[in-house]
Formats: C-alpha cells, sequence, structure tokens
C-alpha cells in the first residue's frame, strides 16, 4: 500500500507537507480502498480513463511495493503516492490519493511512447518463447499485416523462410542468454518485387535486477 506509516502526527505533517510542493489530487477511495473519484490531472498523468479505473482497487495502479504509480502502459512512474485518510458519514475510512509528478512525467510517457511508435526502424517485442507482444507503425507496414493479425505468434508463423528463421532462432536465444545479438539478413519482404539487406540488433528487455522478460528485435533495411 501507499506510505501511511508512523505515527498520525508524523504523517499529517509529511502530507500537509506534500500538499504544499505542488500536490497533484488523483483519486478518493471509499472504505474498501476502491478508487471512487478519478481526476482529470490523474488521467493525464497515469493513461487511465474514469471508466477504466473508478471501481477497482488502488493496489491496481501501484508497484509491487506500493510506493509508486503505474501507467497504463505498464510502466513506473518516477513519483510516490501520499494517502491523507478522510472520514465519511458512515465512519469509513476513505482516502485522498495524491502525488508529486517529476517534471514533465506525464509529457514524457508519451513523448517515450510516440518515438517508438513513430520513428522508422521496424520494433518489435517477442516474449521469451519467441511470441510477438507488440510492434511499431515501421514493423507493422514492413510485414503488411495488422497487429491484431500477427500478435502472439511466432515470426516464422507470418514470415515463412530460412531468414527468418534465423532471426527467430536469435530471439530465442537472447531470450534465454540475455546477450544481444546482431546479425544482416537479404529477404524480400511482402509486396517488396525483389529481395533487401536488412540489419537486425536483438536485445534483451531487463528489469533493475537484469532478469530478461522480453525481447527487443529491431530492423532497419539498408540501401
Amino acid at each position: 500500500m501507499p506510505r501511511t506509516d508512523g505515527p498520525p502526527g508524523r504523517r499529517a505533517r509529511r502530507l500537509d507537507k506534500a500538499h504544499t510542493v505542488e500536490s497533484v489530487t488523483l483519486a478518493v477511495t471509499d472504505g474498501d480502498t476502491r478508487v471512487a473519484y478519478w481526476s482529470r490531472e490523474a488521467q493525464e498523468l497515469l493513461g487511465y480513463t474514469p471508466v477504466e479505473i473508478i471501481g477497482r482497487p488502488l493496489d491496481y495502479l501501484l508497484s509491487a511495493d506500493g510506493t509508486t504509480l503505474r501507467h497504463r502502459d505498464g510502466s513506473l512512474l518516477d513519483t510516490q503516492v501520499h494517502l491523507s485518510p478522510l472520514l465519511g458519514a458512515t465512519q469509513q475510512q476513505n482516502f485522498l490519493v495524491t502525488t508529486i509528478p517529476s517534471p514533465g512525467t506525464g509529457k514524457l510517457q508519451d513523448l517515450m511512447w510516440w518515438m517508438l511508435e513513430q520513428q522508422s526502424p521496424a520494433l518489435s517485442i517477442y516474449d521469451r518463447e519467441g511470441r510477438l507482444l507488440w510492434s511499431n507503425e515501421a514493423a507493422r507496414r514492413t510485414v503488411d499485416l495488422a497487429q491484431s493479425e500477427v500478435r502472439g505468434r511466432r515470426l516464422t508463423e507470418f514470415l515463412p523462410g530460412s531468414a527468418f528463421e534465423e532471426v527467430e532462432r536469435r530471439i530465442l536465444r537472447v531470450g534465454e542468454t540475455g546477450e544481444p545479438e546482431y546479425t544482416e539478413v537479404f529477404v524480400a519482404l511482402p509486396r517488396e518485387p525483389r529481395a533487401h539487406a536488412w540489419t537486425v540488433d536483438v536485445f534483451p528487455l531487463k528489469d533493475a535486477h537484469g532478469r530478461v522478460h522480453a525481447v527487443g528485435p529491431g530492423g532497419q533495411r539498408l540501401l
């Protein structure tokens, strides 16, 4: 859960201080610690609309240790969350949820997403079993398939051929070893009249403890 530890007086002083340093009101919870009110600032910061989040447990928005907020895209924000106890007419203890965002936190999340989605290299994310989780616009255009058509499938299930078999082997190997790999392939992609040389970087996506959670191959055509 978010920070509510310490003697009541000390906690109140800490929360009062938080409110004076450009704190942002995110939500109000009910007696079951479910979100009952969701502010416009919360929507901008975390990406959820009120319809998506009202009624959900507050823990849904928090990291595993309950100290930081989780964006709709799954990333953790560089900000801490604070709870101010509220006593309602029914004597149930509700909470006012506030935070002090780092400068540009919400905008930075959007910019990072736009950069991944819009840049020219074809970027994808595969799980450690080689199943596609996500691809950016360039990758979708390259394979000439909608993301809904390929999500959950292995590369060779929608791009057959020895060149793609080699890339798939590297995706699986990087998922196992955690070591990045680089290769070049010469192949004709869908709707291309002839083959082209492509560079392919296959890199692991690791957490802060070095554990591999997915693999992120990126490809770019050589002129």
